[in-house]
């Protein structure tokens, strides 16, 4: 299994996860310690606000990571698009850690 990770500074829009065709089997995200605000994960209808959004990550403290939540494919196939996710939060400068698995 590979997996890929990344760090995701948020901005005034919501960021793409991968920016081609990314086939994989499970999506992984986590608001990093730090942060003072929550965090999204959508697609590319969700807005600048979270709403559409399909998951809501809680907000990080300055010494703890804020929740993490999970999109994964139940039979383990690389069914998934991580182009077709994207990540966005209440306040700029905040950093999600994202992961996604490729079977």
């Amino acid at each position: 299994m590979n997996i890929v990770q990344q760090e995701i500074t948020v901005t005034t829009a919501p960021v793409r996860l991968a920016t081609s065709y990314t086939p994989c089997c499970k999506i992984f995200a986590q608001m990093k310690e730090g942060g003072t605000g929550v965090g999204w994960v959508g697609t590319s209808t969700m807005s600048n606000a979270g709403a559409n959004s399909i998951l809501t990550l809680d907000a990080a403290t300055a010494t703890a990571p804020g929740s993490s939540a999970a999109i994964e494919t139940q039979d383990g196939w690389n069914s998934l698009d991580a182009a077709q996710y994207y990540v966005h939060g209440a306040t700029a400068g905040d950093k999600i850690e994202v992961t996604y698995h490729q079977a």
